[in-house]
This record gives structure tokens, sequence and C-alpha cells, in this order.
């Protein structure tokens, strides 16, 4: 049986691989399926005082309820009496891994794209920034199009904190490097 222990463990590897749990805020742990949780939901603005008689304006720090309710990932992973006394095989390790792989790749795709989420879940990435019109239009040039999409998002108001990507962008990263090292 899984023990609490072994849990936090593969829940911790989950958000050390998934591409983009790392980014989010924690929340406190839930001791139930549903919370609701004030949070903030408008940040302060500063003004800066105009000369010696300019006025210092006010500003709003708003908070919000925002209910959360977890959705359970699972899985059942039935293992042959064999392979458990199976001495050369480290089963746990076998299972822990593969699991986790399944897991945050599970979790990475229902946020990023919307495949297979929840019904729970808001809109996927991809549809929200489609939704809010900060799209970039692509061309050939891998920096010009990183570029742009970053200075979207900085015009928004926000420092781009990571970028990703699918897999043959770590192509484009690798010709780049080369190209500035040679």
């Amino acid at each position: 049986m899984i023990t609490p222990e072994i849990r936090k463990e593969v829940i911790e590897e989950i958000t050390k691989k998934s591409a983009v749990l790392g980014h989010f805020t924690r929340l406190n742990d839930m001791s139930t399926s549903e919370t609701e949780l004030r949070i903030l939901d408008a940040l302060p603005v500063s003004y800066w005082v105009s000369g010696n008689t300019g006025f210092k304006k006010t500003t709003n720090l708003e908070w919000a309820n925002k209910r959360i309710i977890a959705q359970e990932l699972a899985t059942i992973v039935p293992i042959s009496i064999n392979s458990i006394r199976d001495s050369a095989i480290d089963v746990w390790e076998t299972v822990k891994r593969n699991v986790v792989q399944d897991m945050h790749k599970k979790i990475d795709a229902a946020i990023i794209t919307g495949e297979d989420k929840p019904a729970m879940f808001r809109a996927s990435l991809i549809d929200t920034i489609i939704n809010a019109g900060a799209t970039v239009t692509t061309t050939s040039n891998f920096l010009s199009d990183t570029d742009a999409a970053m200075a979207k998002v900085e015009s928004s108001g926000y420092i781009p904190s990571a970028i990703m990507g699918g897999v043959g962008m770590r192509s484009e990263l690798r010709r780049i490097w080369n190209l500035i090292k040679n």
C-alpha cells in the first residue's frame, strides 16, 4: 500500500518534472476535496508625486473568494508476485519512475493544451492566450518569434520567467548556442 510518505515523494517528483507546476504558486494542503480561499485579485499601483504640492493617489488591493476543487489523478499498477520476488529488479523505483513520468505529462497536457482535462479545470493555457488576443504570428525566424512573444507578455506588464515549447524548440536552441559558441 502507498504510505503518506511515498505519496508525498511521488507528488514532489511530479512537481519537479512538470513543465508548468514549478511555475505556479503552491497552495496550502487541503483537508477536504473542496475549499474556498481568499486570494489577491487586484494588485496596488503606485504613482509618482509631481512637485512639492502634488497629490498622492489611492489604489486598490482587492481580495476575492476562489473555490478550489481538487481533482484526483490516479493509476493502479498490478505487479506479479514473481516480479516482486525478483531481487534483481527494483520494482518500486521502476513503478515510481514510470508513474511520475506519465502523471506529469498528463497534468502538463491538461493545463497547456486542455487535452483530457477534467471538466472542473479552467480553460487551457493556449485557449486563455488565444481568448485574450495575446497570440503572435510566427515566421521562420525562431529568435524574432521568441522576442515577439516575450514582448507581448512584457507589454502586459509582466516579465517572462520561463519559455515553454515543443521538443523541436530544443534543436533551435542548440543551433543558436552553436552559432554563439563559434
